[in-house]
């Protein structure tokens, strides 16, 4: 039987601060369990500041395990009823010293500033905490350094203050251009050997400016991930814009100028102004930053579409196609980490139909089977659930599919036939296969709250698309897979007898007038005409006026090309 008595308590090991911490949450919803277990607040907060002063003290093999137990009780923390006045003061003044310390690791950052959300008495308190843990933090920074002292402001003058919110592109410009990573490196270490007294203080107090920057940053992305509130609702935190995270974006310093980056995404989460506003800033840092810096600002950019529709942003920025065209670069883009937040960006607004372009969806589909994404397996991963989930959750989806279905097979045919052979290389009529099951009507799922109607019929449409391409098509190979394809359509007699005489009567012509000269293309066409057929029972009957008006298109269409010499179609498949 377990037993977490005091002794377990006094000498916890990695392996039991994670056994209490999995059995606490599986106990989480019994109260009484809970209270048995757990230690009240004040005890727990000294087991926690006890564990702390080991890990400070230990050797780098030891600080691993107690690390691991800190981060178990700060989980354990999350559990705790902080209805005791005493026990949550005692907590606060210890996660407070704990984020003071020099010696805090970023993983505990993030367990802290949620214990604070939990202690806190609403959003507005928890922010105030936060700024004057920040500020202490940034007390040690030198005055010539710093920027000036940060304070809680509940009135915040936001139409005074609003034009400061907005970085001038201009002036960053040479910054985001000039930075040099391996640069930033040297400046960061302590190697140098050969400066004299002066400038190693200089170098030591540069270093621990970039450090407290990077603390205070890191402590501000956590504090913001949990804030829900607008930027009107709890507008102190257009201080912590102004006075950190907009300098440290103009920063030379890459490292300090991503965080800033974040911080800022995630303010423009909580603010649609300051998301219009700053958008033009997240487009140029994409396009002229460093990759670190291009990743962080297209996740922002992503997200910020996500949040406030992609329409709003477009028509507020009023950049029009720039924004979708950066990001159908970024797809294209030789960095893999960029090309799959790209992918994954575009695709969340077109499953959530922020977005309906169908050259973009036309994009996906050729870099889904480009052999040069064969190796980002997030990409591709992506792609292979996004193709059937679009299509299939939605017959207007799916339509879109069905527009680009010849063009982009064409286009992949083309490919395939000038690329080198190889593993990854997609046979031609797989892709036709996989473009015809997200294409099949039947496989989309009919939910009872919607009034969408689904065209069952539609695969006959694109069987008759097929056939026409038939009349004009001259290579051999892509006759065989057009007829091939004509026989993995869905086709009953849910396409309405009009659609099954058009598709009769094409084949008949077709085997007229453009015979096959390929036994396998004859063969399948030969299938599918039976296919077709059977529907009647016999043969079909004579078309009525009604039939011959709907017909009519189809007729002229094969009639026209009665006119053309059989000449003139030899001598186009010699040219191609």
């Amino acid at each position: 039987m377990l037993n977490f008595d005091d002794i377990f308590w006094e000498n916890l090991t990695a392996e039991g601060s994670f056994l209490v911490r999995v059995f606490c949450e599986y106990s989480k919803e019994d109260e009484g369990k809970l209270d048995e277990i757990l230690p009240e607040v004040t005890r727990l907060a000294f087991y926690i500041q006890k564990y702390n002063n080991f890990m400070n003290q230990a050797s780098d093999e030891e600080q691993v395990n107690l690390a691991f137990i800190v981060g178990q009780l700060f989980l354990l923390a999350k559990l705790l009823d902080y209805g005791d006045e005493v026990g949550r003061r005692k907590m606060c003044s210890l996660l407070r010293e704990m984020l003071m310390s020099s010696n805090i690791l970023e993983s505990h950052i993030e367990s802290i500033v949620e214990i604070e959300k939990k202690i806190s008495i609403n959003e507005r308190d928890f922010t105030r905490s936060m700024i004057e843990i920040i500020t202490d933090i940034r007390e040690g920074i030198e005055d010539d350094e710093a920027p000036s002292r940060l304070t809680y402001q509940d009135d915040y003058d936001l139409s005074a203050n609003m034009s400061r919110l907005s970085i001038n592109i201009s002036s960053m410009k040479m910054s985001v251009l000039s930075t040099d990573l391996k640069q930033t490196e040297r400046r960061l270490s302590n190697s140098s050997t050969s400066m004299d007294d002066n400038n190693i203080l200089q170098e030591d107090n540069e270093m621990k400016v970039i450090l407290v920057n990077l603390k205070c940053l890191h402590i501000i992305r956590c504090m913001l991930e949990k804030n829900s509130e607008t930027l009107r609702d709890n507008p102190s935190i257009y201080g912590l814009m102004n006075e950190i995270i907009i300098p440290n974006i103009q920063s030379n310093e890459p490292v300090l100028r991503e965080l800033g980056i974040h911080c800022l995404g995630l303010c423009c989460i909580l603010d649609q102004p300051l998301a219009v506003e700053n958008y033009n800033l997240f487009m140029h840092c994409l396009r002229h930053g460093h990759p670190e810096l291009q990743i962080k600002s297209l996740m922002v950019m992503s997200d910020i579409l996500m949040v406030y529709g992609y329409s709003t942003i477009v028509s507020s920025t009023r950049l029009g196609n720039d924004i979708m065209g950066l990001l159908r670069e970024c797809l294209t883009n030789e960095n893999e980490q960029l090309q799959a937040i790209a992918v994954v960006g575009i695709t969340k607004l077109m499953l959530s139909k922020m977005l309906r372009d169908k050259y973009v969806l036309k994009d996906l589909v050729l870099l889904y089977f480009d052999n040069d994404t064969a190796s980002n397996l997030c990409f591709r991963q992506c792609l292979s659930y996004f193709f059937p989930t679009f299509c299939h959750s939605s017959f207007e989806n799916q339509t879109l599919m069905q527009e680009i279905f010849l063009p982009t097979l064409f286009e992949l045919l083309k490919k395939y036939k000038n690329v080198e052979k190889n593993d990854n290389a997609v046979p031609p009529l797989q892709i036709a296969q996989q473009l015809v099951d997200w294409t099949d009507p039947f496989k989309v799922v009919k939910l009872e709250q919607t009034e969408e109607t689904i065209d069952y019929g539609s695969h006959a449409e694109l069987a008759i698309s097929v056939i026409r391409e038939l009349f004009s098509e001259t290579d051999k190979n892509i006759r065989k897979l057009l007829c091939q394809i004509l026989n993995k359509f869905r086709i009953d007699e849910s396409a309405g007898v009009v659609r099954f005489k058009k598709l009769t009567f094409l084949v008949g012509n077709l085997k007229s007038k453009r015979p096959l000269m390929d036994s396998v293309a004859r063969n399948a066409l030969n299938k599918f005409e039976n296919a077709l057929l059977s529907y009647f029972d016999d043969a079909p009957d004579a078309l009525d006026d009604n039939e011959l008006e709907q017909l009519k298109e189809t007729v002229e269409f094969v009639e026209q090309l009665e006119e053309l010499p059989s000449r003139a179609l030899r001598s186009r498949a010699s040219i191609l």
